[in-house]
């Protein structure tokens, strides 16, 4: 039920394929279609707008030269990561957490399957960044809370389920914060400049995954680090995402000018 992307087969110069899924799009939202003559003014900009498209090293070294895409890059790459080790390394302690570990995944299924409505509950309404912080602060204050209680006595050893409800809730956190990240990351980045820093932060992001499972190991010395670990990735992924715009109702940007 998917429909090809009408901008890839405008820049492929399929005219007619493309004037018939926005055709289709439009009666989903009940609008009017486009007519043919605006199909083929919007192909004309698109084909403009490729050939603008910086790629390989070109588009690397905008970016180095540019104060503003720096930064932004090294943000959502810092909150690529964050996420990828989070998730994947709470994932990977199901085991370690109370009660029967396969029940603690299914747990874990059910919540990332209410994690992405929750995103799009706050996105639109509260904006990108806003969203994003409000579910990296939630994870940070659960995961936080297992470390609290740890050292306090070692609560948390007397009190386990409380620990893998909160483990739970932090990772639903996590998941949330990840969808509204992806979106963040797509608006943020100029047209000319998307698909390579989509690329860079994705795979800052694999290799955050790979890394994941090192965290579980680290439990081995103590239960406190790997969540040591977490809230440190997490706050400050907060912090810095505090100098990152909000993208919320602005127009994409074609240029690192723009």
């Amino acid at each position: 039920f998917i429909q090809e992307s009408p901008r890839w087969l405008l820049t492929r110069k399929r005219t007619k394929e493309a004037h018939e899924v926005l055709r289709k799009i439009a009666k989903w939202n009940s609008r009017a279609a486009p007519q043919v003559a605006t199909i083929e003014a919007l192909q004309a900009t698109v084909l403009r707008e490729e050939a603008d498209v910086l790629k390989g090293f070109e588009g690397i070294k905008q970016i180095v030269k540019n104060r503003r895409l720096r930064l932004d890059l090294i943000i959502l790459t810092w909150a690529n990561i964050t996420c990828s080790i989070v998730y994947y390394g709470v994932s990977f302690s199901a085991k370690s957490l109370s009660g029967n570990p396969n029940v603690n995944m299914l747990y874990m299924g059910i919540l990332d399957f209410v994690a992405v409505p929750a995103v799009l509950l706050f996105n639109n309404r509260l904006g990108r960044k806003k969203t994003f912080l409000i579910y990296m602060t939630l994870a940070s204050v659960f995961l936080a809370t297992i470390l609290v209680m740890d050292f306090i006595g070692g609560v948390g050893a007397r009190y386990p389920t409380v620990v893998t409800v909160l483990a739970l809730l932090g990772r639903f956190g996590i998941v949330s914060s990840w969808g509204a990240l992806s979106c963040i990351i797509l608006e943020t980045f100029p047209t000319t400049l998307r698909s390579t820093c989509l690329g860079f932060t994705a795979f800052a992001g694999y290799l955050g995954g790979v890394a994941a499972p090192q965290t579980v190991f680290l439990g081995n010395i103590s239960a406190s680090i790997p969540y040591i670990l977490y809230c440190f990735l997490t706050v400050t992924t907060s912090i810095f995402s505090w100098f990152l715009y909000e993208m919320a109702g602005e127009p994409l940007k074609d240029t690192a000018a723009s």
